[in-house]
C-alpha cells in the first residue's frame, strides 16, 4: 500500500520577521580628524558616537530577540505548520505590541534624549543627525510575513490540515501584508 504524496505547501508556511530601527550610531568626521592630527596618524580608525541612550534602545532589542527566539522555537527552520498558524500569530502579535510600547517610551523621551545627547557630545553634537519625531517614528517598523513553502518533503506527512478559521485568518493576514506593500510602493 503506497502512501499518498502530500505537498508541503498545503500544510506549511515560511515565517519571516523584519524589524527596522533608525541609525543608532554615527561616524564623526571632526572627532576622527582631530584624533588623527593629535596623534600624528592617518586612517588609524574612526570615532563613532552613540546617538541614543542604550537604556531606551535595550527594550526594543530585547523584544526583537525574544520574538526571534519564539520563532526559532516554534518553527522548523522558519517553517510553520499551518495548523499552528492561529496560535502562533496571536503569540507573535504580543511581541509586536511590546515593541510598539518600547518605541512609544523611546519617543516620549525624545526631547530629553536630545538634551542628553547635546550635553554628552558637547561640540560633537549635530542636530542634523536627529530627525523630527514623526520621521523618527516611521523608521521603526515590525513586519511578519508568511509565505508558502515551495518544496516537497516527508515533513508534510506529519502536518495536519489547516482549520477553516485559521485559513481565513491567514488569508486576512496575507491580504493586509499585500495592501501594506502596495501602499508603501505608492507612497514611495
Amino acid at each position: 500500500m503506497s502512501v499518498p504524496t502530500t505537498r508541503l505547501t498545503e500544510f506549511a508556511l515560511r515565517v519571516a520577521l523584519t524589524v527596522t530601527k533608525p541609525q543608532m550610531t554615527a561616524k564623526d568626521n571632526k572627532a576622527t580628524t582631530d584624533a588623527e592630527e593629535a596623534n600624528n596618524a592617518s586612517g588609524a580608525g574612526q570615532y563613532r558616537k552613540d546617538l541614543y541612550p542604550k537604556h531606551l534602545i535595550a527594550p526594543m532589542l530585547e523584544v526583537e530577540s525574544s520574538a526571534r527566539a519564539y520563532i526559532a522555537k516554534n518553527t522548523l527552520q522558519g517553517v510553520l505548520p499551518t495548523a499552528k498558524f492561529m496560535e502562533f500569530a496571536e503569540n507573535l502579535a504580543r511581541y509586536e505590541t511590546q515593541f510598539n510600547q518600547a518605541v512609544t517610551v523611546f519617543l516620549n523621551n525624545y526631547t530629553s534624549t536630545l538634551a542628553e545627547a547635546q550635553h554628552k557630545q558637547g561640540s560633537l553634537f549635530d542636530l542634523g543627525l536627529y530627525p523630527d519625531t514623526s520621521t523618527l517614528r516611521a523608521r521603526f517598523s515590525w513586519s511578519v510575513s508568511y509565505a508558502p513553502v515551495s518544496d516537497r518533503s516527508a515533513f508534510a506527512k506529519l502536518l495536519a490540515p489547516m482549520e477553516e478559521a485559521a485559513a481565513q485568518h491567514l488569508s486576512d493576514a496575507i491580504s493586509k501584508q499585500v495592501t501594506q506593500q502596495q501602499d508603501s510602493l505608492v507612497g514611495a
